[in-house]
């Protein structure tokens, strides 16, 4: 009786250790997914704040301001060359929305140039934005927790 009471007791112990393992693996999966989530809406929102920059010259105040409610939380999600491409997005679209401002662009040349200037940078930051997100978005290799059998055990 106590051998049979030992091996079921034993076969207990390791049905709770493969529930607890399943339950840690579930958890770390819901963790990279509620990351992801929340990257992708930072890509999303930045995506169409330069989409509004190009499409409407220079956006207005209050697409930035939208834009910088979602995107401010970068630097708790990204690493710092994403974060420091969003800073630049935000700088170099308060300078192109500063040049359209109240007066017509073409008064001063300057204008014109700086505005052609960031609009120019606009359309390139619009075309490689998604190479730039890629890696933080590969569920995957997704940081902090990646997902995968020879991952398990390291401690993040």
């Amino acid at each position: 009786m106590t051998a049979v009471s030992s091996v079921l007791l034993a076969c207990i112990a390791l049905i709770g250790a493969w529930v607890a393992f399943q339950q840690m693996m579930i958890a770390r999966a819901r963790l990279n997914h509620d990351l992801f989530e929340r990257r992708f809406a930072v890509y999303i929102t930045t995506r169409n704040y330069i989409k509004e920059m190009l499409q409407y010259n220079g956006g207005t105040q209050e697409n930035a301001v939208t834009w910088w409610a979602v995107a401010c939380r970068a630097p708790f999600l990204f690493e710092k060359q994403i974060v420091n491409h969003i800073k630049e997005v935000g700088d170099r679209g308060s300078r192109m929305r500063a040049r359209v401002g109240d007066k017509p662009i073409y008064e001063d040349p300057n204008h014109v140039e700086e505005y052609n200037e960031q609009y120019m940078w606009f359309i390139e930051a619009f075309d490689e934005l998604e190479g730039r997100f890629q890696d933080s978005l590969n569920l995957s290799t997704l940081t902090p927790f990646p997902i995968g059998i020879r991952n398990i055990f390291r401690v993040p």
